[in-house]
């Protein structure tokens, strides 16, 4: 592979595109492509110091050279002048076109040499992925047992720095026991991907508390969340690497687990694809690479997989199935619920109703707040936002 147009392109999903910040920082997949750009990008650079030193011999023989020969042509030039006696429009249009040609054949040259510096703009978008966070500014000491930790909200509110008036979340507060398998349903502005957010420890909570385990999130040595919860982000990231890279890839020390891919593969329904395709799972992806393009649903199903094989105790789903079939997604989600099975944590977060009737218990947001929880038949029994949505998605 072109390692200029690889390294090019990890630096470009490292960089290039915001929507992959979630990702990146709470999967910890940036430390994956952070190593994977830094290897490449030092191939490609000990290539490139090599063919820059003979280049630079080369560019002075050339350039030497090149100043000859133009002289050269210049003394012919004033010869044939005088021998045929030409117009002086005519000298002056051969001599311009031999110092035009000159000068464009350098440039060009010169253009290669400037391909290194390029390069070193990586390092600033490193010191922005690694830029401090809440929990790397002041960490606490605590540290999570290794059983999966209880979720709770105290009287939660949440504001974007930009409009400290304006609560996008207001006076949450409700528990996720460990191993249940919880949904919150929202529509436009209910406040669902804050809430993830704050779940996933990228927000800071403005006031009141969010408990993981019985500890304020501010009490947690640094890292502790991260290695408790695995996301689908509803931005997830098309990585053109192949099917397994896509699915195994984690800043994480772990040898490939073949057990547990192929039970991801198989909940996901990739490897019925790969054999309906006839693909094997080292194929490349993505144009970017001169892969194999997947349609969106398959990315997003790749995106799902590569949250089960984290295997992680806390799984949480934000709008997963946008671009996946209602049969599929309905498969699908009941393979995730079983993947886990009854002591991990499921959270779904959906702005539909459809298989919510698989879910332990749901909350419904509105505008910043909870409104109605409870189970399927409980909220149908209420009448209220949730029982008129269902009514209207039969």
């Amino acid at each position: 592979m072109d390692l200029l147009k690889l390294t090019n392109y990890i630096y470009t999903t490292l960089s290039m595109d915001i929507k992959n910040f979630n990702e990146l920082r709470v999967d910890n997949t940036y430390e994956f492509l952070k190593k994977k750009f830094v290897s490449s990008r030092d191939q490609y650079l000990k290539g490139l110091f090599f063919k820059r030193k003979h280049f630079t011999i080369d560019e002075i023989f050339g350039s030497v050279t090149g100043q000859l020969f133009k002289y050269a042509y210049v003394v012919y030039l004033l010869a044939y002048t005088i021998r045929n006696k030409i117009s002086i429009g005519s000298f002056s249009a051969l001599f311009n076109y031999v110092d035009v040609v000159h000068s464009s054949s350098y440039h060009v040259l010169n253009t290669f040499s400037l391909l290194a510096n390029h390069l070193s703009y990586a390092s600033k978008y490193f010191d922005f992925i690694d830029f401090p966070g809440f929990g790397d500014i002041n960490p606490g000491i605590s540290r999570l047992s290794r059983k999966t930790p209880s979720l709770e909200l105290l009287r939660l509110d949440f504001a974007y720095p930009d409009e400290p008036d304006k609560k996008v979340l207001e006076n949450i507060s409700l528990k996720i026991k460990a191993g249940e398998k919880v949904a919150f349903f929202g529509g436009d502005s209910s406040g669902k991907s804050s809430l993830v957010k704050i779940l996933t420890g990228l927000y800071e909570v403005t006031s009141g508390d969010y408990l993981i385990g019985g500890y304020s999130v501010r009490e947690l040595d640094r890292g502790q969340l991260k290695r408790k919860i695995a996301v689908t982000f509803q931005d997830f990231v098309n990585y053109s690497f192949s099917i397994r890279e896509n699915i195994t890839l984690t800043g994480e020390k772990k040898k490939f687990n073949r057990e547990l891919y192929n039970k991801v593969i198989k909940v996901c329904e990739i490897d019925k694809f790969m054999k309906r395709e006839n693909i094997s799972d080292t194929l490349k992806l993505g144009k970017y690479l001169d892969g194999k393009e997947l349609s969106p649903g398959y990315w997003q199903r790749l995106a799902i997989a590569r949250m089960l094989y984290r295997n992680r105790d806390i799984f949480i789903l934000d709008e997963p199935f946008t671009f996946i079939d209602g049969p599929s997604r309905d498969r699908i989600i009941k393979g995730v619920l079983k993947f886990a099975g009854p002591h991990r944590t499921v959270i779904l977060i959906s702005r539909d109703t459809d298989v919510l009737d698989m879910f332990d218990t749901i909350f419904v947001l509105e505008k910043g707040h909870v409104t109605e929880r409870g189970d399927w038949k409980e909220l149908l029994k209420k009448r209220g936002r949730f029982y008129k949505e269902v009514r209207y998605n039969q």
